[in-house]
């Protein structure tokens, strides 16, 4: 992580371009203005960050990369053995994918458990959506494919338990899911095993 990412940051150029000099920076960071100016090109190259004059803004690229070193650190230091949410509806797309010989006999090899046809949907808030950076951060993969003509993306998974029941979360590559919602998976229905309906929270242990 450069230091100089993190003084964009602080000086609020994760959501507005930031008039920020090199003299600026080589004076906060303790370096002369030809290394600060070197150091900004580099993340510039890099992109991760996009400059327009003096004005300087953190891309998105940058922010994820900002956003994995701060749910690293959370991680470190409070530790990290459950996710809590909301148990919400899905759209119904989980069947579907489930049932696809690349997916569902991607999980059966990794976890020795053959999927149900459809996922467990639970709404993170705020507060927890690091946890999901950091339970996939080390997850295994699942190969993209192609079946009848059309490609499917990668799937993130991790084993989980839910209650006393195992689980897999699941991250596809594309989904029409925002970021916050935990999508599982189990070798039968969470929802009538458990007894749970939308608006419940649950836990998630890792």
């Amino acid at each position: 992580m450069d230091d100089v990412l993190l003084y964009l940051l602080k000086r609020g150029a994760a959501s507005n371009p930031v008039k920020v000099t090199t003299n600026e920076i080589g004076d906060a960071l303790n370096m002369t203005q030809q290394n600060a100016s070197r150091r900004l090109n580099i993340m510039i190259n890099a992109g991760r960050v996009s400059r327009s004059g003096d004005n300087l803004i953190i891309t998105k690229e940058g922010l994820l990369e900002l956003r994995g070193l701060y749910s690293d650190l959370r991680a470190a230091f409070e530790g990290i053995s459950k996710i809590t949410g909301q148990l919400t509806d899905g759209i119904r797309e989980g069947k579907y994918y489930l049932s696809l010989p690349g997916y569902k006999n991607g999980i059966k090899e990794k976890f020795a458990l053959l999927p149900y046809p459809g996922t467990l949907n639970i709404r993170l808030g705020k507060d927890e959506l690091w946890k999901k950076d950091v339970l996939f951060d080390n997850a295994l993969v699942i190969p993209g494919f192609r079946h009848s003509g059309r490609t499917f993306g990668e799937l993130s998974v991790k084993s989980c338990r839910i209650k006393n029941l195992p689980a897999v979360a699941i991250l596809p590559e594309r989904t029409h899911h925002p970021y916050e919602i935990l999508e599982l998976v189990s070798d039968r229905s969470l929802r009538k095993a458990l007894k749970i309906k939308s608006g419940d929270t649950v836990s998630v242990t890792l």
